[in-house]
């Protein structure tokens, strides 16, 4: 066994195929249940915008800037294409998020083992980037998960082939992730902090970076501006006010929880616990002869909590959302610090004990976030009254698929131009009404709340309502009428 051992760390490749594989599992076994939820929430809107223009078309209007507040053209391509191959069947599009994960966490053990010269310490932070399911897994459940799931691929191979002087794959990949997601705007600001603190004598080979940010920002302005949009629009900043604070808390917390998640809210308690550790590592590192920890790197922690701080900004300054998985441009930085802080509490000459306390770490960290997510759909339509920071997106995909069962039991046909009133919650769930013009196959139904039939009845006419179809299904008890 010491021997094989021996040969797996030893040889490259075969160390990279075991690595491979370890996070292939992580992923299947923490994420196996994703794979069969169906279309949620935004999803809908999407893909019905694209089942209402041929691929050539949609693929055009998504690289037209004009009067938009989201700019996501190759996402858009990846859709079209994607839907145009497979239809309305889901798993494909899951299966591929969850290969990119396992891409993303790879990537994520190259760019720390590059930077640190750790092996140890990069692989478990890579494990626990996959298995961190209080941050992926809503990226995970529904197709608008590609936005960041796509667009932290790109960042990190950007990054990966910065630091293997591949400028121009750099620069390409960088590219393509300011057009999957906004957010990755912020990584400019990371190699310019790497290229300052190591390759200062270096710096020309930021400036194809910074003219592609330039570029961007220039398309950008051609369209809406989240600070000038509606006070009560999800996407709107503002750069100062009480909502910055409380972003900071959240993710802080949310953060934290990425490593032991709870069902409920997370507490701060775990966030003062962690950066003791920290600090912890810190002062172990200084040994009483006044000698300094072989792995203590101020200009890597500084590195680290750089990215970690700029990877939040693009999100910190939005005034009426916030989310678990926004996150997720920060959570590499945070998840290497605590590696990092782990590592250096160790004496030096004590790597069997350090790897051991890594690996325990690992462990039981997958272990509840295993639990987390078997948890959560345990619970479905109950999902609702877990912790904050999520869409609910499991308990939506109940709904949907609820919605879809009584419908076709109900009503399994129903002629052009009719009205579908829904009783109860779900239209959300099934993009405002959205999902039963595919199920049906008719563009021309209608789907409207109880609510607003009230409000048909008291606006039209006596004929006018006899003139229209209307067809009725109450969702309060499951049950139609």
């Amino acid at each position: 066994m010491n021997t094989l051992i021996l040969r797996i760390l030893t040889q490259p490749h075969l160390m990279q195929a075991v690595v491979a594989l370890a996070l292939a599992g992580v992923v299947g076994a923490v994420y196996w249940q994703v794979i069969s939820r169906p279309f949620v929430y935004d999803d809908w809107y999407i893909l019905y915008s694209i089942h209402t223009h041929d691929v050539a078309t949609t693929i055009t209007n998504a690289f037209i800037p004009f009067d938009k507040l989201i700019y996501r053209p190759l996402a858009m391509v990846y859709y079209a294409v994607v839907f145009k191959m497979f239809g309305l069947n889901p798993v494909p599009f899951h299966l591929l998020a969850l290969v990119l994960h396992i891409c993303n966490s790879g990537l994520v053990a190259f760019v720390l083992f590059r930077m640190s010269g750790m092996k140890s310490g990069a692989i478990a932070a890579a494990i626990l980037y996959a298995g961190a399911a209080s941050v992926h897994l809503d990226p995970l459940l529904w197709l608008v998960g590609f936005y960041d799931i796509a667009g932290m691929f790109f960042l990190l191979l950007s990054f990966a082939f910065f630091l293997s002087k591949k400028s121009r794959l750099s620069i390409a990949s960088f590219a393509f992730a300011l057009l999957t997601k906004e957010s990755t705007f912020f990584f400019v600001g990371v190699l310019v902090v790497y290229v300052v603190l190591w390759e200062r004598n270096q710096f020309r080979r930021l400036y194809p970076h910074l003219v592609v940010s330039v570029l961007y920002a220039a398309i950008k302005t051609m369209g809406k501006s989240a600070l000038t949009i509606d006070g009560a629009h999800p996407h709107r900043m503002d750069v100062w006010g009480k909502h910055i604070t409380m972003n900071l808390e959240s993710y802080g917390r949310w953060l934290a929880d990425s490593l032991f998640p709870s069902i409920h809210n997370s507490s701060l308690l775990l966030i003062g616990g962690l950066m003791i550790l920290i600090l912890l590592s810190v002062i172990q590192s200084i040994r009483s002869s006044g000698t300094t920890h072989r792995l203590l790197n101020p200009k890597l922690v500084m590195f680290f909590l750089i990215w970690l701080v700029v990877g939040i900004l693009p999100v910190l300054f939005l005034r009426n959302q916030a989310a678990r998985y926004y996150a997720i441009y920060s959570l590499v930085p945070f998840l290497f610090l605590i590696v990092y802080a782990i590592s250096l509490v160790v004496p030096e000459s004590r790597t069997a004990y350090r790897n051991a306390l890594l690996s325990v770490t690992v462990v039981v960290s997958l272990l509840a976030n295993a639990f987390y997510v078997n948890s959560l759909f345990a619970r479905g339509m109950n999902e609702v009254v877990t912790a904050d920071g999520r869409f609910h997106l499991i308990q939506k995909g109940e709904v949907v698929n609820t919605l879809h069962s009584a419908l076709m039991e109900k009503h399994p046909g129903l002629p052009p131009h009719a009205t579908l009133v829904i009783s109860g919650p779900g239209l959300m769930a099934i993009g405002k009404g959205i999902a039963p013009k595919f199920w049906y196959n008719d563009t021309t139904l209608q789907v409207i709340s109880l609510v607003e039939y009230y409000h048909l009845k008291e606006s039209l006419s006596t004929d006018s309502l006899e003139n229209r179809h209307f067809y009725f299904l109450n969702f309060d008890s499951s049950s139609t009428e």
